[in-house]
């Protein structure tokens, strides 16, 4: 059953310091982490779990960031491999590759997901708190060197501090 809770004024805090713990779990391996899905927007409504999206440099790095995690306790769910195929994206599945981690024991609710730079997954994830605060109009698509990337052409006004930092 999913439960929605009022908004939490912690919930920006905790993702603070799940990101802090995770740039320092995976040190050069990162190349973005962002907040994502309802608990990033402020003042809406929500499930109490923390989203937490790590783009990582590559395939190999994919490889790699789930056996660091898993030493410090975080639980892999090796059902889940990939994310939902966009229409109008490739529809190859190694195009959407992911790894998905959970929080260990006695922890609140986190999934971790970690996604490659090649692949349409790379794109600023679409559930983060710049897209909910924001009028979201067609997705459009560009042309990378590397894929293809899904952009969405947004109307605000929103001025809201951006919750997205790269990992350097």
């Amino acid at each position: 059953m999913v439960v929605i809770v009022e908004p939490n004024n912690r919930w920006p805090i905790e993702f603070s310091q799940i990101e802090a713990e995770l740039h320092e779990a995976i040190s050069g391996d990162g190349r973005r982490i962002d907040h994502i899905g309802s608990t990033s927007v402020p003042d809406l409504p929500a499930k109490d779990v923390i989203d937490v999206q790590v783009t990582v440099a590559d395939e190999p790095a994919l490889e790699r960031v789930a056996p660091l995690l898993a030493s410090r306790g975080w639980r892999l769910e090796p059902d889940i491999v990939r994310d939902h195929h966009v229409p109008g994206l490739p529809a190859d599945p190694s195009e959407w590759r992911k790894v998905l981690l959970r929080e260990p024991n006695e922890r609140r609710r986190i999934n971790v997901h970690f996604a490659s730079t090649v692949g349409p997954t790379s794109a600023t994830p679409c559930c983060s708190a710049t897209t909910f605060g924001s009028i979201m109009t067609r997705p459009r698509l560009t042309r990378r060197s590397n894929g293809v990337s899904l952009l969405w052409r947004r109307i605000s006004t929103d001025t809201r501090k951006r919750r997205t930092r790269r990992v350097t």
